[in-house]
């Protein structure tokens, strides 16, 4: 989140010097591996242009946890536990061949923060 935050104050910053200031972009994903957007219906970007933000990225996540489990029978009784605290876990949300995605173009156009998917109702 730091990141994300450090990149929008680097982009507010830029765009007062910039003839290209920031632009709000529609893309939708060609490939996922390496990971192609094709921008506006004509750019296709990839590599060291695209910046991801958490909410379209793989990552790991400390979450605190109160849950009991569902009591079995494991041949002496009933069992259940506990589960508490803090515990890590991954968040699988990286972007899917075909998905539309919103994203930030950044100072000068040559990098470009994707922000989220879009879903249309």
């Amino acid at each position: 989140m730091e990141e994300l935050l450090r990149l929008f104050q680097q982009a507010a910053v830029e765009a007062g010097e910039s003839t290209y200031p920031m632009k709000l972009l529609f893309g939708v994903v060609m490939e996922e591996s390496p990971l192609q957007i094709l921008a506006d219906q004509r750019l296709l970007l990839s590599g060291d242009l695209l910046y991801l933000s958490s909410a379209v990225s793989k990552r790991e996540m400390v979450v605190e946890v109160h849950h009991q489990t569902e009591s079995t029978n494991c041949g002496d009784g009933a069992h259940s536990h506990a589960i508490t605290g803090m515990k890590t876990v991954v968040v699988h949300n990286q972007l899917k061949k075909g998905e539309q995605v919103l994203m930030l173009r950044m100072q000068g156009g040559q990098r470009f923060l994707v922000l989220d998917r879009v879903v249309r109702p």
